[in-house]
């Protein structure tokens, strides 16, 4: 079985899937940009999120899974003062490049980290970030607990991530519809909106989630192809399926003008 050009039969580990999907930006980057050009939400996710988040003075920030750093341009300057804001990935490469963006700001650091084994001392933190990558977390009850252990006594925890019935759901429908012999997405999630509440609460005293509405309206079908290829670098979709995605994608777009896509993101806020 093919899932969304995965042989699953040859599938390898997550975590080196993770690791080969962010050795660079590019794939990151045409991920964003689909939301960033067709999000019919004009907030923006950035400033939904930076809207939740509750920063003090002297507070320090430890950031999980920060690519680019995207979520902090033009926003450093405004933290409020003695502020310490250390931004992490799993993937070197991410953090070379959020380095170079922010690296003259003495109060921000850079490290390479894994979740699983965070390099900070019990009650370092007043909060931890960790946005649209949970699900990529095979040991999420150990990555919880490390989260917990270095946030201090009140600290929050916040992260961001994607539910079940949307662009997933929309792809999978796709290729139920044009190619029966794939499927979009078998697998779920194992940290999504549905689900995440019950997970956090296991860890934390409170959890509140915050959905973020949102969908896309693609007019321009080449930026479809380029986002679903890009969620599948380790083994790319055949020519033949990405063609019969295309032409199903250019009819709607002949028919409706755009190509409307159900989104579902949403924030949850954890207080240790």
């Amino acid at each position: 079985m093919i899932i969304l050009g995965i042989n699953m039969k040859t599938s390898i580990n997550v975590k080196e899937n993770v690791k080969m999907q962010y050795a660079n930006e590019e794939n990151l980057v045409t991920r964003i940009n689909i939301h960033k050009k067709y999000s019919t939400n004009k907030e923006g996710l950035m400033n939904f999120l930076f809207r939740h988040y509750k920063i003090d003075e002297y507070f320090r920030i430890l950031e999980l899974g920060c690519g680019t750093g995207i979520q902090w341009e033009g926003r450093i300057e405004a933290l409020p003062n003695n502020c310490v804001l250390i931004l992490s990935d799993f993937s070197a490469k991410m953090v070379e490049i959020a380095k170079r963006k922010f690296e003259s700001y003495p109060n921000v650091f850079f490290k390479e980290i894994d979740i699983n084994t965070i390099p900070f001392g019990d009650e370092q933190f007043d909060i931890v970030i960790a946005n649209h990558m949970l699900y990529h977390i095979q040991d999420l009850d150990n990555a919880l607990n490390e989260v917990y252990r270095v946030l201090k006594k009140d600290g929050i925890f916040y992260s961001s991530t994607n539910g079940q019935k949307g662009i997933r759901s929309y792809l999978d429908n796709m290729f139920k519809e044009i190619s029966p012999d794939i499927v979009a997405y078998e697998d779920v999630y194992n940290f999504n909106l549905q689900n995440g509440k019950e997970i956090l609460e296991k860890h934390f005293s409170k959890v509140k989630r915050v959905d973020y509405p949102d969908s896309l309206e693609v007019t321009d079908v080449n930026d479809l192809i380029a986002w679903m290829i890009s969620t599948v670098s380790i083994s790319k979709l055949k020519d033949e399926d990405i063609n019969k995605a295309k032409n199903y994608l250019d009819n709607i777009m002949k028919k409706y003008g755009k190509i409307e896509i159900p989104k579902e993101i949403g924030l949850f806020i954890s207080t240790k």
